[in-house]
């Protein structure tokens, strides 16, 4: 067996793999960042509140296998996500525009809070290139690929995305379509 064979067998086999069976990723109430006054702070709030969403968590089901992880998409929204949007919309905005449109894939998008927070902030900020906007996450794991679409009818706010966003549920190391135009790889 090849080692990438192995490593996405380990991640993403339905029965066992660790996407499908053990991760559970990190959300909570964004940070009040003006109020944090330095780094060690910061951290203190952030194992505070790891320990209130796991103990919420024990309660409906304990599991010691659980793996409980973060990502910057996560403790940093929406800021992180509108930095990425402001990058690509100015990016697009003088190499692409008006001749193509804005085109963004995202391997792995976990919760989907990036995308949402990179629509949102396109659609906030530049209508224009908004409607011009396409969005196309390749998710390999099936059970994040649902909680992905979950992500685009939580709210009305959020609904608004569905007719932007393309939600593939194949390995990236599966992709046999070329992509012609000018894109965005996140």
């Amino acid at each position: 067996m090849l080692m990438r064979d192995f490593i996405e067998d380990s991640l993403y086999n339905p029965h066992y793999g660790y996407f499908s069976k053990q991760v559970v990723i990190y959300t909570g109430d964004p940070f009040d960042f003006n109020s944090i006054d330095n780094e060690p702070q910061f951290h203190r709030l952030l194992g505070e509140r790891y320990t209130t969403f796991e103990d919420a968590l024990d309660e409906k089901e304990y599991n010691e296998a659980r793996q409980l992880w973060h990502t910057p998409t996560e403790l940093f929204r929406p800021y992180y996500g509108e930095a990425i949007a402001r990058y690509l919309v100015t990016n697009y905005k003088l190499s692409l525009f008006p001749y193509h449109d804005l085109l963004i894939y995202e391997m792995g998008a976990g919760n989907g809070t990036l995308m949402i927070n990179v629509l949102d902030y396109i659609r906030d900020t530049d209508p224009e290139v908004y409607a011009r906007t396409k969005y196309k996450v390749i998710e390999v794991s099936s059970s994040l690929a649902s909680l992905q679409t979950q992500q685009l009818s939580r709210s009305a706010h959020a609904r608004g995305h569905a007719d932007k966003v393309d939600i593939i549920n194949r390995s990236v190391f599966d992709w046999d379509t070329p992509v012609l135009s000018p894109c965005y790889f996140l």
